[in-house]
């Protein structure tokens, strides 16, 4: 009789050493929409998404190596990708489907960002976030990494059919600046950046204060207009006035900025030239 109980409690162990190691330790969590995965756990899972679309519930979990050198995508327990560099995930729900919205790293100090389905396991993008603005106006001539400039999306939270995310972007012309609350809106199984206007900012390192919200100074005059992308003047912004900026639009891969000079205010399309004396810098935090 002890026999058999011993062999009961030896063969549950051994059950559950197996359902401890089939599903990772540790799982991810679900705000607004929004499917974030731990940065420190080294694996993460999520198990109420279809990210297949054959309309069921997949296994999706997020591996990094202790070193932080690779992470790798299961997907059912299949692996899908794995990428040798830095990089992290979401997973975007909408209407019953999810979607992976992946960033990396690459060692040439570029970065990508995009949103992505899996079919017959493999990664499709449905949209590419480094192909949103045109890559003449970014630092570096495209999305990067480097020094004070750093460029991604990050997904904040869904309504309906629209993903709102926020855009860290390194410009020539105003330097690293913020823009909070853009729309990628779902449509026919495709995603489209909407032209309305998120909130933007930017911070300056100042001397002896270190990083402020702070305003900046024109290098040299610009004439602002009312509305993005319209040709009506709302007036000029002269050489060394300092201006605030407030919001940004993406119109057609042009970057707009709505700016405020004392009582001129408007909007200014972003260019490959300098429009200030000291640009924006990255700040982490």
């Amino acid at each position: 009789m002890k026999a058999v109980k011993i062999g009961s409690q030896i063969l549950v162990m051994f059950v559950l050493s197996l359902l401890f190691a089939a599903v990772p330790a540790q799982a991810a969590t679900l705000e607004k929409g929004i499917v974030s995965f731990s940065l420190e756990a080294n694996a993460d899972s999520y198990e109420g998404a279809d990210v297949t679309g054959d309309g069921k519930k997949d296994l999706v979990e997020w591996i990094q190596s202790e070193d932080y050198s690779s992470y790798t995508l299961k997907i059912n327990g299949e692996t899908i990708k794995i990428w040798n560099q830095n990089a992290w995930a979401n997973i975007v729900l909408i209407k019953n489907k999810g979607y992976l919205a992946i960033g990396t790293e690459i060692a040439d100090g570029k970065t990508t960002w995009g949103l992505y389905k899996v079919d017959k396991g493999q990664l499709g993008c449905v949209y590419k976030g480094q192909n949103a603005i045109d890559k003449k106006i970014l630092a570096k001539s495209g999305f990067c990494y480097y020094a004070d400039g750093y460029d991604m999306f990050t997904p904040i939270k869904v309504s309906g059919n629209v993903l709102y995310a926020d855009l860290m972007v390194a410009t020539k012309s105003l330097g690293q600046i913020k823009v909070k609350g853009l729309k990628l809106v779902l449509k026919n199984g495709k995603f489209t950046l909407d032209k309305a206007a998120g909130k933007a900012s930017a911070r300056l390192l100042i001397k002896n204060k270190g990083p402020k919200e702070a305003g900046f100074k024109a290098k040299k005059s610009f004439k602002v207009y009312k509305k993005a992308g319209s040709s009506q003047k709302a007036g000029t912004v002269k050489k060394k006035a300092e201006f605030s900026i407030s919001k940004a639009a993406i119109i057609k891969k042009q970057l707009y900025v709505y700016v405020k000079a004392g009582k001129t205010k408007g909007w200014v399309k972003l260019t490959k030239k300098t429009m200030v004396k000291q640009k924006g810098a990255l700040v982490w935090g």
